[in-house]
């Protein structure tokens, strides 16, 4: 079956949204708000009976009052900037014959500066069309789980993976962020009542990754292979 939709918070319900922007400009003025305007409608479907469910949606979000580099005030910002994001969002979720969840989600962004201003950190010029820093095209993520017995409890094995596709690292420039692919493995059982063993090994492959930037100098290295095991009590 399939269901199609309006979200609530679009502009067909004049819905405006305001986050505040820290700090004050050149001459001591509080920065008027971020404001952001968005439109976003798609399908809701069920396959299997029921036992597959998602949503696919398109979307639009604008923003004003970003923060810019004062051209008059060098070290100063000022909240005029404009950008836009646009993409579509697509995210299923099941529980399928053999006792198997599979989560799926996939996001595909486009989003730009809209506005000639200049970067608030280091005052390169970013022109209208110019892509946002840290914000990937394609983004995947997938979960499988498996759901057994063991010694009588209940117990699950499973793995995911994430797709990052390459980024803009530094504003004004054509630095980039490589693409990458993560993939998780964890399991738990129940070993007496209320008391749960787990654990996740995490970058199984140990692949070098870049978690985000703001300039060609300065990287945020992602995190290596990382296993954890510890027990989980309930009450």
């Amino acid at each position: 079956s399939v269901e199609i939709y309006a979200l609530p918070g679009s502009l067909l319900s004049g819905n405006q949204q305001y986050r505040a922007n820290v700090g004050a400009d050149f001459f001591n003025n509080i920065f008027d708000p971020e404001t952001s305007k968005s439109i976003e409608a798609g399908v809701k479907f069920t396959a299997l009976r029921g036992a597959l469910t998602g949503t696919l949606a398109v979307y639009q979000l604008t923003k004003d009052n970003v923060l810019a580099s004062d051209n008059d005030n060098p070290g100063f910002s000022v909240a005029i900037g404009k950008a836009r994001s646009r993409g579509v969002e697509l995210d299923v979720n099941g529980h399928l014959p053999g006792d198997i969840d599979i989560l799926i989600s996939y996001a595909y962004t486009d989003a730009e500066a809209r506005e000639a201003v200049n970067d608030p950190n280091f005052a390169a010029q970013i022109l209208p069309g110019d892509k946002l820093i840290d914000i990937p095209d394609h983004n995947l993520n997938i979960q499988v789980a498996k759901h057994f017995e063991w010694a009588g409890r209940g117990a699950q094995l499973g793995a995911g993976m994430q797709y990052v596709g390459k980024r803009l690292g530094e504003t004004g420039t054509d630095f980039t962020l490589p693409s990458h692919l993560l993939v998780r493995l964890f399991g738990s059982a129940d070993v007496i009542d209320g008391v749960e063993l787990f654990g996740t090994v995490s970058n199984l492959f140990d692949v070098a990754w870049y978690a985000s930037s703001y300039s060609s100098v300065w990287v945020q290295p992602g995190t290596p292979r990382t296993a954890t095991i510890g027990l989980r009590a309930r009450f």
